[in-house]
């Protein structure tokens, strides 16, 4: 069995990106903006920045992502840690669910507590998240 050709299409794709933006953007911007990417997978994240992703995730599932885009910051405002998040009340999240600037979605808002909450269970067994992600390694390869 072949092994599949990942650097390839990756280069395919990124040319044809770079063909479409290049319309509107100049190509070094665009290089420049993908690079990024493209060490994503070296990125060391602590576990506030893991919750972070996991909290726009959550938002960004099933809405416009112009809508949660403008809403970033005030996302931020409510989500600012999974410290303090995990120890959200009702009150909190009815707090949240006032907030004029937010999205008003109580179900999301729910699961990033409850996300919280297991983001602390998770560290205080395994000490971090990447630590966690670590021990869910596979021990052997379909390659």
């Amino acid at each position: 069995m072949s092994q599949f050709p990942y650097r390839e299409v990756f280069n395919a794709v990124e040319k044809r990106v770079i063909e479409c933006g290049s319309v509107n953007m100049d190509p070094v911007q665009i290089r420049l903006r993908l690079d990024k990417f493209k060490r994503f997978a070296e990125r060391q994240l602590n576990d506030d920045e893991y919750f972070s992703i996991l909290v726009f995730v959550t938002f960004y599932s099933g809405f416009k992502a112009a809508t949660v885009t403008r809403k970033r910051e005030v996302i931020r405002k409510h989500f600012p840690s999974w410290k303090v998040v995990a120890s959200y009340s009702q009150a909190n999240v009815q707090a949240v669910m006032a907030d004029p600037e937010m999205i008003k979605h109580e179900r999301k808002i729910r699961a990033c507590v409850k996300n919280a909450q297991t983001f602390s269970s998770l560290i205080e067994k395994h000490g971090s998240i990447k630590s966690y992600i670590d021990s869910q390694a596979p021990t052997e390869s379909f390659e």
